[in-house]
């Protein structure tokens, strides 16, 4: 035990998560020696159940503090989604949702074409952007050879429900249009080879 009774289990990893049994035999050494029997048939189901909610907490908090990064979060991704306004479908896989989240994030604001050119490169789009001489006032977004975004359940990264395999990345159409000056129409053209 450390300094006022807080636990510190090391490895060689670093400090690490402090598991059921820990937490019997922690709650058992709090027990008064003579006076209590940690190995009784009632006391020791109680520290059990003691034991198994403090290591319960202990997951849960641990969750908690990865969902802080959206690459990896799993509880926290609806929140992450709501506060950037983004569209779930049913068919998005939780690796597709978390990239379109971090594309989110990477959004700095502005209206300029290297500021929409940016967006795409963090999508993992190479674009260019032409914007003809008429009054039309049109984007033309060329997606330069992009490869086919293919999206592969890993387990891990994945939950229950994902598809094996999801090819195809609407996002970077989606976001343009959410994002574009509101005078100008964007026309996609996709090289031989990108996933349109």
């Amino acid at each position: 035990m450390g300094k006022a009774g807080h636990v510190y289990l090391h490895s060689a990893a670093g400090i690490a998560r402090v598991t059921r049994d820990d937490y019997y035999s922690l709650l058992a050494q709090l027990l008064p020696p003579v006076t209590y029997d940690a190995s009784g048939e009632q006391l020791s189901a109680e520290l059990s159940a003691e034991a198994k909610l403090l290591a319960t907490v202990d997951a849960l908090i641990s969750g908690l503090v990865s969902s802080t990064d959206p690459n990896l979060a799993t509880l926290t991704l609806p929140d992450w989604e709501r506060v950037y306004a983004l569209t779930v479908n049913d068919s998005d896989t939780l690796q597709q949702r978390r990239a379109r989240v971090m594309a989110a994030l990477a959004e700095a604001g502005g209206l300029s074409r290297q500021y929409f050119i940016n967006l795409a490169k963090a999508l993992g789009y190479d674009i260019t952007i032409d914007e003809p001489d008429d009054p039309k006032w049109r984007w033309i977004v060329n997606v330069n050879g992009a490869p086919e975004r293919v999206w592969y359940f890993r387990v891990g990264e994945s939950v229950v429900g994902d598809r094996l395999e999801e090819t195809g990345d609407p996002d970077l159409e989606t976001l343009f249009k959410r994002l574009k000056p509101a005078h100008t129409e964007c026309l996609f053209k996709y090289s031989e080879g990108s996933n349109k």
